[in-house]
């Protein structure tokens, strides 16, 4: 029994030698940091606690790594911890996100540098949607106001301005001018919202860019555009929709297909809409 004593108070002294509790702070604020991912040796041993500590069991040798989502990397040996009284600090992580391009001002440019208020409706946002025309997509996406007296219309108002004060663009292309009635229009939904790459709702006047047709805003649907891919061998993707509406007995198909390779591409839409207003 006495032999047994001793071995388990050795055993205990020994765990107690090798079992160290590491902190885990950030360096810029040196602040604890909570659930940061601990490695030795390529193991996960476990994660930091509130206190950002961890209580982990090392040999001096040992390669430990932690890692954290808001954090980058660190991989240092265990007696380089030591040193600093057993505390490790990260630096917070930089992502670096892709800008934003718009084409509001006829030419691609960081939103940030457009003076005017830029509302862009991406090809995500029009996927979940799921919208029967263009004039559904301003109305539903909450950004725009849509006049609509039928099923068959929609005529959107910006800030009060409507018809010939507010110009439609598709790819740059001009919809309306200001030689049209002050009457509510309903070109928007001669365009295949579906057919859609993104749009964009430019408020306030536009009329130094577009000219007088753009007094009360500006309207900008851009297509979907053929990609190539990275490689010299033809390859091909698509989707298809298809949807139907009890209100106005609506059925409506959609195929959109790009054939590519890194020198010519080729986008093939096709649309089938039979409603009864």
């Amino acid at each position: 029994m006495k032999k047994i004593i001793i071995l388990i108070v050795i055993l205990n002294i020994f765990y107690s030698v090798n079992s160290q509790v590491l902190v885990v702070k950030d360096k810029i604020d040196l602040q604890p940091i909570e659930n940061v991912a601990v490695f030795i040796n390529d193991t996960l041993v476990g994660s930091t606690n509130i206190k950002g500590q961890i209580k982990i069991k090392v040999k001096p040798n040992d390669i430990i790594r932690f890692e954290h989502i808001g954090f980058e990397t660190l991989k240092i040996e265990y007696k380089d911890i030591v040193l600093d009284k057993n505390t490790v600090f990260l630096n917070p992580k930089t992502n670096i996100l892709k800008e934003v391009t718009v084409a509001s001002k006829r030419f691609e440019s960081n939103k940030n540098n457009v003076a005017q208020t830029n509302i862009i409706i991406d090809k995500f946002e029009i996927n979940r949607l799921q919208v029967q025309t263009s004039a559904d997509l301003l109305n539903y996406s909450g950004f725009a106001f849509v006049q609509k007296s039928q099923l068959g219309g929609g005529s959107p108002i910006i800030r009060g301005f409507e018809a010939n004060k507010i110009l439609l663009v598709v790819d740059g292309i001009r919809m309306n001018n200001a030689i049209y009635r002050a009457g509510h229009l309903q070109n928007i939904i001669t365009v295949d919202a579906w057919s859609l790459n993104k749009a964009e709702i430019l408020e306030g006047s536009s009329s130094v860019m577009y000219g007088s047709d753009a007094l009360g805003g500006t309207i900008y649907l851009e297509t979907l555009k053929p990609l190539l891919n990275d490689t010299s061998v033809f390859t091909s993707k698509g989707n298809i929709m298809v949807r139907t509406s009890s209100a106005n007995n609506e059925k409506m198909g959609h195929i959109d297909f790009n054939i590519a390779n890194n020198r010519i591409a080729f986008l093939g839409v096709m649309d089938k809409i039979q409603a009864i207003f």
